[in-house]
């Protein structure tokens, strides 16, 4: 009878701990679903981490890059055509022809003008992708040959460049992260949680301003992975050359290289400018001792500055590089865009 009793009372208690064990399976699996919801609630297009951003010691030291770099832009050279924000009317987007005869954009050879205001665009197999302001800068798209407008995604897109058929942007709304939109299968990755200043895009690569760590630049692939720090500095701005990348440092504003092989900096001129960019073998920076006029200069295997060329004799505020040639905001007048061409 005793053990009848001892029996029972073991049975007992291990159908109470397996109910128990039971209970708490089910809980940590309905708060894990809760947590997922909440991370994606906030946008019609879901937005997901990528399934590894590992800081990468080793990587960097075969790359070669393409010849020309992408960054954000407000005029987009497509054909005969160019596609502009327009600052002169409310940053409309306008289309005008990309063969411009005067040194500006004049208002009477604007073909269209379309009612959103657009802060950066970028283009993607003959279409024009922008952010509209207008609309919590949410991303459209333009199909110029249907004449056909469209909202492609309701997340918040900042300073817009592609990458095939990605598009990079910066997302003011979850802290100025760079974020990855696929325009094939509607969705977006956030690439790291690194408060981003800026960027360049190379093929599948993105060099960026990394805010958490005093502006030093980073690299990482459009996918998310290949996370790696580049220079203990801090950058200015910076852009690509073969196995090399170039910036100028936001300490002396000079003109340093990296070698991405050695993984090795030097200084290799004392050029003191700002917002260097790099089209086709052209490099171009504004010169702060030259009282901000926009200069180009070439360079060659050996790094050594081939010649250093005034672009454009006027102070200027910022400067976009298309395939038309250079559109800049120059002197007082901001809203007019001033056109000049590749020498």
């Amino acid at each position: 009878m005793k053990k009848l009793i001892l029996i029972t009372l073991i049975y007992c208690i291990l159908l109470i701990g397996c109910s128990k064990a039971g209970d708490t399976n089910s809980s940590d699996s309905t708060s894990t679903t809760s947590s997922t919801e909440e991370s994606t609630s906030y946008s019609s297009t879901k937005v997901t981490l990528p399934s590894s951003t590992t800081n990468y010691n080793k990587g960097t030291q075969n790359l070669n890059f393409i010849a020309s770099d992408l960054s954000y832009s407000k005029f987009i050279s497509m054909g005969q055509l160019l596609f502009f924000s327009d600052s002169n009317n409310n940053n409309k987007l306008s289309v005008t022809s990309s063969s411009l005869s005067a040194n500006y954009i004049q208002d009477e050879n604007i073909h269209d003008i379309y009612d959103y205001s657009v802060e950066s665009m970028t283009s993607i197999d003959n279409i024009i992708y922008f952010t509209n302001t207008s609309d919590n800068n949410s991303l459209y798209k333009l199909d110029y040959e249907r004449k056909s407008i469209n909202l492609v995604s309701s997340n918040y897109f900042s300073e817009i460049s592609s990458s095939e058929n990605d598009i990079i942007y910066i997302n003011k709304a979850m802290g100025n992260t760079l974020g990855c939109y696929s325009t094939k299968n509607n969705t977006s990755i956030q690439l790291s949680s690194d408060k981003c200043g800026s960027f360049i895009v190379n093929g599948e690569y993105i060099l960026y301003k990394n805010l958490d760590d005093n502006s030093s630049l980073y690299i990482i692939k459009k996918d998310g992975s290949g996370r790696r720090k580049l220079t203990t500095t801090g950058v200015d701005s910076f852009a690509t050359f073969k196995n090399h990348i170039l910036y100028i440092n936001a300490e002396d504003n000079y003109l340093y290289s990296l070698d991405l092989t050695s993984e090795t900096s030097k200084r290799i001129d004392l050029l003191n400018g700002t917002n260097l960019k790099h089209y086709d073998q052209t490099f171009y920076f504004i010169s702060i001792e030259h009282s901000n006029h926009l200069y180009s200069f070439s360079i060659d295997d050996e790094l050594n500055i081939i010649e250093k060329t005034p672009i454009i004799n006027d102070a200027i505020n910022n400067y976009y590089l298309t395939e038309s040639g250079i559109f800049s905001k120059q002197g007082i007048n901001i809203n007019k865009s001033y056109f000049t061409s590749y020498k």
